[in-house]
């Protein structure tokens, strides 16, 4: 398979590195063309399928000749650049799977993904992503789900003060993931809550304590997960990452620019940039999903390190080996439209092939449960 991968940072790396070592061939291409120089750290036999191409996404004069003899795009490009990529999809009638924190409605182009016979498959990232598919599997198989909560995030295994934290994906989104409104379900109802907002206390083994706060990654879960009574997802810092964080982004946004003048925004901007490049790039990943019926108490729960033989960051293992995962199986799902990831866990055949993929990748899940008395 020959794969267009749109998008070269972190993420995109793991996902060319992972369709490489299993033998595909990928076209990697991004406008800025220093990105590629871990590209060029990997093993010859996985370079030798890596191509690179420096173009701007948006140059579609460009790009197209480019991706013309591509079996599948992949996209791992910030968010606001997911409606222009699904746009130039259906354009060119080839399949995508996309990671990016975008904040439009996929559901809003299935129709036209389906005229063109095209899968669309939003969200393939670490979570949402893997959570999804992880909550599709449990939707199918357990009766009477009345509450589905999802703790995900990355750390560094060497925090730095004040922020303990470490930036392991796109800034940009990340600030996206701190402002925008979260949306959760309480009593069967989709409301919206202040992101970095609902701090409560996790104990995650190796780890230890944890803070969690709502973030917006439900997503697609909203509309495919129905009739449960209870549905949230939180993301997980270490303690007091939140109240620093809402501290900085209360002064900053929303801000009005004015020339010749450092803005809030842009003094905010830099100060992140410089204090979450700053810790080690060892890093781990964290996901507990607990779900709640009437007579069970099912976890599903998975933690990954970064890997000091690749040099690839468990972040981007968890999001791009996801996202390499479903491009290289997609094939077997046979309906088109857009394909939030929950489906695969749907799908009991498909689920269980994800669960080898992932365990092969020494990315373990464990999974857990006991009635209610």
């Amino acid at each position: 398979m020959k794969v267009a991968l749109l998008g070269c940072g972190a993420q995109g790396q793991a996902i060319a590195f992972d369709l490489a070592h299993n033998n595909h061939q990928v076209i990697a291409i991004d406008r800025e063309p220093n990105v590629y120089g871990s590209l060029k750290k990997f093993p010859k036999r996985i370079t030798n399928n890596i191509t690179t191409k420096t173009c701007d996404v948006e140059d579609k004069h460009k790009l197209l000749p480019i991706i013309k003899d591509a079996d599948l795009l992949i996209s791992a490009l910030p968010g606001r650049y997911g409606k222009h990529v699904w746009g130039f999809a259906l354009e060119v009638k080839k399949n995508l799977v996309d990671i990016s924190y975008t904040d439009e409605d996929p559901f809003s182009w299935h129709r036209e993904a389906q005229k063109r016979a095209i899968k669309i498959v939003v969200d393939a990232g670490f979570a949402p992503g893997l959570s999804n598919i992880l909550v599709g599997n449990a939707y199918r198989t357990l009766a009477s789900i009345e509450e589905i909560k999802i703790y995900t995030g990355g750390l560094p295994q060497k925090p730095k003060l004040p922020l303990r934290y470490s930036l392991t994906w796109s800034l940009e989104d990340l600030i996206e993931e701190y402002t925008r409104p979260a949306r959760i379900v309480q009593n069967y109802k989709i409301i919206k809550v202040p992101a970095l907002s609902g701090v409560e206390t996790l104990e995650v083994p190796r780890i230890g304590k944890v803070e969690c706060f709502y973030t917006d990654g439900l997503r697609t879960l909203l509309k495919t997960i129905k009739n449960v009574k209870n549905l949230e997802e939180k993301t997980i810092r270490y303690p007091g990452h939140a109240a620093l964080i809402s501290e900085l982004l209360n002064y900053g946004y929303p801000y009005h620019k004015k020339s010749n003048r450092v803005m809030p925004k842009d003094f905010i901007v830099t100060f992140l940039r410089n204090h979450l490049t700053t810790n080690s790039v060892q890093d781990c990943s964290i996901l507990t999903i607990k779900i709640k019926t009437r007579h069970k108490c099912q976890t599903y729960f998975c933690l990954d390190f970064y890997d000091k033989h690749t040099k690839i960051t468990s972040m981007a293992r968890l999001t791009g080996f996801t996202a390499s995962i479903v491009a290289q199986h997609l094939n077997r799902y046979n309906r088109v439209g857009v394909v939030p990831p929950e489906y695969f866990g749907m799908d009991p055949e498909l689920y269980e092939i994800f669960l080898k993929e992932f365990t092969r990748r020494k990315i373990n899940i464990k999974i857990s449960g006991e009635w209610i008395k």
